[in-house]
Protein backbone atom coordinates (compact mmCIF):
# COMPACT_ATOMS: atom_id res chain seq x y z
CA UNK A 1 0.00 0.00 0.00
CA UNK A 2 1.26 3.84 -0.34
CA UNK A 3 3.41 4.73 2.31
CA UNK A 4 1.35 7.69 3.05
CA UNK A 5 -1.57 5.32 3.69
CA UNK A 6 0.34 2.83 6.16
CA UNK A 7 -0.66 2.74 9.73
CA UNK A 8 2.48 4.66 11.64
CA UNK A 9 1.50 4.03 15.38
CA UNK A 10 -0.45 0.72 17.18
CA UNK A 11 -3.27 3.16 17.34
CA UNK A 12 -3.74 3.67 13.91
CA UNK A 13 -3.18 -0.11 13.49
CA UNK A 14 -6.48 -0.78 15.89
CA UNK A 15 -8.26 1.87 14.08
CA UNK A 16 -7.95 0.18 11.01
CA UNK A 17 -9.44 -3.05 12.12
CA UNK A 18 -12.21 -1.01 13.32
CA UNK A 19 -13.13 0.42 10.16
CA UNK A 20 -12.00 -0.82 6.53
CA UNK A 21 -12.70 -4.05 5.05
CA UNK A 22 -11.52 -7.31 5.28
CA UNK A 23 -9.14 -7.70 2.95
CA UNK A 24 -8.63 -4.04 2.39
CA UNK A 25 -7.69 -4.20 6.07
CA UNK A 26 -4.89 -6.31 5.71
CA UNK A 27 -3.46 -5.41 2.21
CA UNK A 28 -3.25 -2.31 0.35
CA UNK A 29 -5.72 0.77 1.69
CA UNK A 30 -6.83 2.52 -1.66
CA UNK A 31 -7.19 -0.17 -4.00
CA UNK A 32 -10.21 -1.73 -2.95
CA UNK A 33 -11.69 -4.72 -1.47
CA UNK A 34 -11.80 -6.99 -5.02
CA UNK A 35 -7.80 -6.07 -6.05
CA UNK A 36 -6.98 -6.90 -2.25
CA UNK A 37 -9.36 -10.47 -2.22
CA UNK A 38 -7.11 -11.79 -5.50
CA UNK A 39 -3.70 -10.93 -3.74
CA UNK A 40 -5.12 -13.02 -0.86
CA UNK A 41 -6.44 -15.60 -3.20
CA UNK A 42 -2.61 -15.73 -4.56
CA UNK A 43 -1.46 -16.19 -0.93
CA UNK A 44 -3.00 -18.79 -0.09
CA UNK A 45 -2.42 -20.91 -2.63
CA UNK A 46 1.13 -19.84 -2.20
CA UNK A 47 1.22 -20.83 1.42
CA UNK A 48 -0.79 -24.09 0.83
CA UNK A 49 2.01 -25.17 -1.58
CA UNK A 50 4.75 -24.21 0.46
CA UNK A 51 3.75 -25.96 3.71
CA UNK A 52 3.00 -28.75 1.99
CA UNK A 53 6.49 -28.83 0.62
CA UNK A 54 8.05 -28.07 4.30
CA UNK A 55 5.56 -31.02 5.34
CA UNK A 56 3.83 -29.21 8.03
CA UNK A 57 1.01 -31.08 9.11
CA UNK A 58 -0.75 -32.16 12.41
CA UNK A 59 0.09 -32.96 15.52
CA UNK A 60 2.50 -29.46 14.65
CA UNK A 61 1.70 -26.68 16.95
CA UNK A 62 1.17 -23.22 15.28
CA UNK A 63 2.03 -19.48 16.32
CA UNK A 64 0.52 -16.53 14.16
CA UNK A 65 2.31 -13.13 15.40
CA UNK A 66 0.10 -10.89 14.20
CA UNK A 67 -2.56 -12.98 13.52
CA UNK A 68 -5.08 -9.87 11.94
CA UNK A 69 -8.10 -11.19 10.14
CA UNK A 70 -7.20 -14.66 11.00
CA UNK A 71 -6.18 -15.36 7.35
CA UNK A 72 -3.03 -18.10 8.05
CA UNK A 73 -4.92 -19.39 11.34
CA UNK A 74 -7.48 -20.67 8.67
CA UNK A 75 -5.19 -21.70 6.62
CA UNK A 76 -3.50 -23.93 9.64
CA UNK A 77 -6.79 -25.18 10.20
CA UNK A 78 -6.87 -26.02 6.49
CA UNK A 79 -3.92 -28.49 6.76
CA UNK A 80 -5.79 -30.06 9.78
CA UNK A 81 -3.76 -28.12 12.48
CA UNK A 82 -5.96 -27.68 15.09
CA UNK A 83 -3.83 -26.39 17.59
CA UNK A 84 -3.27 -22.74 16.84
CA UNK A 85 -2.29 -19.96 18.64
CA UNK A 86 -2.32 -16.35 17.78
CA UNK A 87 -1.04 -12.86 18.83
CA UNK A 88 -2.39 -9.10 17.58
CA UNK A 89 -2.07 -5.66 18.94
CA UNK A 90 -5.22 -5.02 18.07
CA UNK A 91 -8.22 -5.63 20.90
CA UNK A 92 -10.76 -5.85 18.25
CA UNK A 93 -9.14 -7.93 15.90
CA UNK A 94 -8.70 -10.42 19.07
CA UNK A 95 -12.55 -10.07 19.72
CA UNK A 96 -12.87 -11.14 15.75
CA UNK A 97 -10.74 -13.90 16.26
CA UNK A 98 -12.09 -15.38 18.79
CA UNK A 99 -15.88 -15.23 17.87
CA UNK A 100 -14.38 -17.00 14.37
CA UNK A 101 -12.39 -19.84 15.77
CA UNK A 102 -13.99 -20.98 19.12
CA UNK A 103 -11.07 -23.50 19.09
CA UNK A 104 -7.57 -21.33 19.12
CA UNK A 105 -6.61 -19.41 21.68
CA UNK A 106 -5.53 -15.67 21.26
CA UNK A 107 -3.97 -12.58 22.60
CA UNK A 108 -3.47 -9.06 22.99
CA UNK A 109 0.21 -8.46 22.39
CA UNK A 110 2.91 -6.02 21.89
CA UNK A 111 5.61 -8.84 20.10
CA UNK A 112 7.97 -5.41 20.27
CA UNK A 113 7.80 -5.11 23.96
CA UNK A 114 7.75 -8.53 25.32
CA UNK A 115 6.42 -12.35 23.88
CA UNK A 116 3.03 -12.30 25.67
CA UNK A 117 3.38 -14.94 28.56
CA UNK A 118 0.75 -17.36 30.81
CA UNK A 119 -1.18 -18.37 27.64
CA UNK A 120 -2.99 -21.64 28.07
CA UNK A 121 -3.05 -24.31 25.43
CA UNK A 122 -6.34 -23.65 22.99
CA UNK A 123 -9.56 -24.92 24.75
CA UNK A 124 -10.87 -28.56 24.09
CA UNK A 125 -14.64 -27.80 22.66
CA UNK A 126 -17.59 -29.69 25.17
CA UNK A 127 -19.26 -32.31 23.43
CA UNK A 128 -22.26 -31.24 23.49
CA UNK A 129 -22.95 -28.66 20.12
CA UNK A 130 -26.26 -27.44 21.78
CA UNK A 131 -24.33 -26.08 24.80
CA UNK A 132 -21.47 -25.13 22.65
CA UNK A 133 -23.68 -23.24 20.17
CA UNK A 134 -25.71 -21.67 23.28
CA UNK A 135 -22.47 -20.43 25.06
CA UNK A 136 -20.69 -19.13 22.39
CA UNK A 137 -24.14 -16.99 21.20
CA UNK A 138 -23.94 -16.05 24.65
CA UNK A 139 -19.93 -15.04 24.60
CA UNK A 140 -20.71 -13.12 21.41
CA UNK A 141 -23.46 -11.09 23.11
CA UNK A 142 -21.11 -9.66 25.99
CA UNK A 143 -18.25 -9.23 23.75
CA UNK A 144 -20.36 -7.07 21.51
CA UNK A 145 -21.00 -5.11 24.09
CA UNK A 146 -17.98 -4.64 25.53
CA UNK A 147 -16.63 -3.80 21.67
CA UNK A 148 -19.18 -0.70 22.19
CA UNK A 149 -18.30 0.70 24.91
CA UNK A 150 -14.46 0.86 24.61
CA UNK A 151 -15.28 2.14 21.35
CA UNK A 152 -17.01 5.46 23.08
CA UNK A 153 -14.06 5.44 25.59
CA UNK A 154 -11.39 5.21 22.52
CA UNK A 155 -12.07 7.83 19.79
CA UNK A 156 -9.49 10.58 20.57
CA UNK A 157 -7.16 7.86 21.55
CA UNK A 158 -3.29 8.87 20.57
CA UNK A 159 -0.78 5.95 19.98
CA UNK A 160 2.96 5.32 19.79
CA UNK A 161 5.15 2.52 18.95
CA UNK A 162 3.74 -0.48 20.46
CA UNK A 163 0.24 -0.70 22.76
CA UNK A 164 -0.94 2.77 24.05
CA UNK A 165 -1.16 2.51 27.94
CA UNK A 166 -5.26 2.00 27.81
CA UNK A 167 -4.73 -1.08 25.58
CA UNK A 168 -2.22 -2.40 28.07
CA UNK A 169 -4.53 -1.91 31.44
CA UNK A 170 -7.37 -3.35 29.37
CA UNK A 171 -5.47 -6.69 28.73
CA UNK A 172 -7.13 -8.84 31.75
CA UNK A 173 -10.55 -7.52 31.41
CA UNK A 174 -10.88 -9.10 28.09
CA UNK A 175 -9.02 -12.33 30.19
CA UNK A 176 -6.98 -13.27 26.78
CA UNK A 177 -4.28 -13.62 28.90
CA UNK A 178 -5.00 -15.83 32.23
CA UNK A 179 -3.53 -15.40 35.56
CA UNK A 180 -3.31 -19.48 36.05
CA UNK A 181 -0.06 -20.58 35.56
CA UNK A 182 0.29 -22.08 32.20
CA UNK A 183 3.04 -22.77 28.94
CA UNK A 184 4.77 -19.56 28.23
CA UNK A 185 4.66 -18.57 24.57
CA UNK A 186 8.58 -18.01 24.09
CA UNK A 187 8.81 -21.99 25.74
CA UNK A 188 11.28 -23.30 22.96
CA UNK A 189 9.22 -26.88 23.18
CA UNK A 190 5.67 -24.69 22.55
CA UNK A 191 5.73 -24.27 18.89
CA UNK A 192 6.58 -26.20 15.25
CA UNK A 193 5.63 -23.48 13.38
CA UNK A 194 5.88 -19.62 13.89
CA UNK A 195 4.63 -17.22 11.39
CA UNK A 196 5.05 -13.75 11.18
CA UNK A 197 3.43 -12.27 7.90
CA UNK A 198 4.06 -9.09 6.54
CA UNK A 199 4.78 -7.72 10.54
CA UNK A 200 8.18 -6.94 11.01
CA UNK A 201 8.67 -4.51 8.46
CA UNK A 202 6.33 -2.34 9.88
CA UNK A 203 8.83 -1.94 13.04
CA UNK A 204 10.96 0.86 12.17
CA UNK A 205 13.22 1.09 14.95
CA UNK A 206 15.85 -1.13 15.04
CA UNK A 207 16.10 -1.95 18.15
CA UNK A 208 12.61 -2.71 18.77
CA UNK A 209 12.50 -5.08 15.31
CA UNK A 210 15.62 -7.34 16.96
CA UNK A 211 13.22 -7.55 19.80
CA UNK A 212 10.35 -8.78 18.01
CA UNK A 213 12.14 -10.75 15.87
CA UNK A 214 14.20 -12.52 18.87
CA UNK A 215 10.54 -13.17 20.72
CA UNK A 216 9.70 -14.61 17.46
CA UNK A 217 12.33 -17.02 17.41
CA UNK A 218 12.39 -17.73 20.95
CA UNK A 219 9.01 -19.40 20.40
CA UNK A 220 10.06 -21.83 17.87
CA UNK A 221 10.95 -24.85 19.13
CA UNK A 222 13.75 -27.57 18.50
CA UNK A 223 13.87 -28.54 15.06
CA UNK A 224 10.89 -25.65 14.06
CA UNK A 225 9.80 -23.45 11.31
CA UNK A 226 9.70 -19.60 11.53
CA UNK A 227 8.39 -18.31 8.40
CA UNK A 228 8.87 -14.46 7.79
CA UNK A 229 6.96 -12.66 4.75
CA UNK A 230 9.45 -9.70 4.02
CA UNK A 231 10.64 -7.93 0.53
CA UNK A 232 14.23 -8.30 1.69
CA UNK A 233 16.00 -6.17 -1.20
CA UNK A 234 19.42 -7.19 -1.50
CA UNK A 235 20.15 -3.65 -0.66
CA UNK A 236 19.58 -1.97 2.73
CA UNK A 237 17.43 1.18 1.91
CA UNK A 238 16.56 3.73 3.85
CA UNK A 239 12.74 2.87 5.92
CA UNK A 240 9.85 5.18 5.39
CA UNK A 241 7.40 6.60 8.02
CA UNK A 242 5.60 3.23 8.26
CA UNK A 243 8.01 0.34 6.81
CA UNK A 244 11.50 -0.54 7.13
CA UNK A 245 13.75 -2.52 4.54
CA UNK A 246 15.57 -4.64 5.64
CA UNK A 247 17.80 -7.76 3.89
CA UNK A 248 18.31 -10.99 4.84
CA UNK A 249 21.56 -10.55 6.26
CA UNK A 250 19.74 -8.06 8.77
CA UNK A 251 17.73 -10.51 9.32
CA UNK A 252 20.80 -13.49 9.68
CA UNK A 253 22.53 -11.68 11.99
CA UNK A 254 20.12 -11.89 14.94
CA UNK A 255 18.71 -15.76 13.61
CA UNK A 256 22.05 -17.29 13.43
CA UNK A 257 23.46 -17.03 17.33
CA UNK A 258 19.95 -18.25 18.13
CA UNK A 259 20.47 -21.19 16.27
CA UNK A 260 18.61 -20.65 13.29
CA UNK A 261 19.55 -21.40 9.48
CA UNK A 262 17.77 -20.20 6.24
CA UNK A 263 16.05 -23.53 4.68
CA UNK A 264 14.45 -21.49 1.89
CA UNK A 265 12.70 -18.23 0.25
CA UNK A 266 9.77 -18.37 -1.66
CA UNK A 267 8.52 -15.42 -3.62
CA UNK A 268 4.87 -15.01 -2.99
CA UNK A 269 4.41 -11.85 -5.79
CA UNK A 270 6.52 -10.53 -8.89
CA UNK A 271 4.04 -7.74 -10.62
CA UNK A 272 0.82 -7.81 -8.81
CA UNK A 273 1.97 -6.42 -5.14
CA UNK A 274 4.52 -3.63 -4.06
CA UNK A 275 7.92 -3.39 -5.76
CA UNK A 276 11.33 -2.62 -3.22
CA UNK A 277 14.16 -1.01 -5.33
CA UNK A 278 17.27 -2.82 -4.62
CA UNK A 279 19.14 -0.19 -6.40
CA UNK A 280 19.59 -1.65 -9.71
CA UNK A 281 17.75 -0.38 -13.33
CA UNK A 282 15.39 -3.14 -13.45
CA UNK A 283 14.08 -2.35 -9.68
CA UNK A 284 13.73 1.14 -10.17
CA UNK A 285 11.64 0.77 -13.26
CA UNK A 286 9.36 -1.93 -11.53
CA UNK A 287 8.69 0.28 -8.30
CA UNK A 288 7.93 3.09 -10.94
CA UNK A 289 5.36 0.93 -12.66
CA UNK A 290 3.90 -0.45 -9.68
CA UNK A 291 3.52 3.42 -8.32
CA UNK A 292 2.09 4.52 -11.42
CA UNK A 293 -0.62 1.96 -11.25
CA UNK A 294 -1.59 2.33 -7.74
CA UNK A 295 -1.90 5.79 -8.69
CA UNK A 296 -4.53 5.22 -11.01
CA UNK A 297 -6.57 2.55 -9.56
CA UNK A 298 -6.57 4.47 -5.81
CA UNK A 299 -7.94 7.35 -7.91
CA UNK A 300 -10.33 5.49 -10.30
CA UNK A 301 -11.86 3.51 -6.93
CA UNK A 302 -12.38 7.31 -5.10
CA UNK A 303 -13.91 9.33 -8.22
CA UNK A 304 -16.00 5.72 -9.10
CA UNK A 305 -16.08 3.56 -6.72
CA UNK A 306 -18.00 0.60 -8.57
CA UNK A 307 -16.33 1.01 -11.85
CA UNK A 308 -13.14 1.05 -9.21
CA UNK A 309 -13.75 -1.86 -8.17
CA UNK A 310 -14.56 -3.96 -10.98
CA UNK A 311 -11.00 -2.54 -12.62
CA UNK A 312 -9.44 -3.96 -9.36
CA UNK A 313 -11.16 -7.40 -9.94
CA UNK A 314 -9.53 -7.94 -13.31
CA UNK A 315 -6.15 -6.33 -12.86
CA UNK A 316 -5.98 -8.13 -9.88
CA UNK A 317 -7.17 -11.46 -11.66
CA UNK A 318 -4.42 -10.67 -14.53
CA UNK A 319 -2.01 -9.50 -12.93
CA UNK A 320 -2.09 -12.52 -9.37
CA UNK A 321 -2.49 -15.28 -13.02
CA UNK A 322 0.92 -13.89 -14.38
CA UNK A 323 2.73 -14.03 -10.70
CA UNK A 324 1.17 -17.46 -9.79
CA UNK A 325 2.94 -18.69 -13.47
CA UNK A 326 6.19 -16.89 -12.23
CA UNK A 327 6.10 -18.86 -8.91
CA UNK A 328 6.78 -21.82 -10.97
CA UNK A 329 10.67 -20.39 -11.93
CA UNK A 330 13.87 -20.22 -9.57
CA UNK A 331 16.01 -17.92 -11.54
CA UNK A 332 14.32 -14.51 -11.06
CA UNK A 333 13.48 -13.39 -7.38
CA UNK A 334 11.77 -10.09 -8.19
CA UNK A 335 11.60 -7.04 -6.13
CA UNK A 336 8.10 -8.14 -4.13
CA UNK A 337 7.10 -10.05 -1.08
CA UNK A 338 9.10 -13.25 -0.05
CA UNK A 339 8.25 -15.23 2.57
CA UNK A 340 11.84 -16.57 4.19
CA UNK A 341 11.76 -20.23 5.67
CA UNK A 342 14.00 -20.27 8.65
CA UNK A 343 14.47 -23.97 10.63
CA UNK A 344 15.92 -23.88 14.18
CA UNK A 345 18.66 -26.39 15.24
Amino acid sequence: MPADRQPKTAAEWIERHRTIGDFERVGYVGLGERYNKCLYALRRRHFLRLAKRLGIAPPMRALDVGAGTGFYVELFQSLGITDVTGVDISPEAVDRLRERFPGCRFAVADITSAPPSNLSPAPKQPRDGANQRRNRADQSRDRADQRRDRADQSRDRKGAVGIPNETRTRIDEHAYIEAAPSPNIADPARWHVVTAMDVLFHIIEDALFEKALRHCADAVTPGGLLLISDNFPKRRRPADTSQAYRTMDDHMQILEPLGFGLRTISPVFFVSNGQVSGGGAWSRFAAWKWRLFTRCLGKLIRTAPRLGETAGALTGAALTRIDSLLQRQTLVRGYSTKIAVFQRK
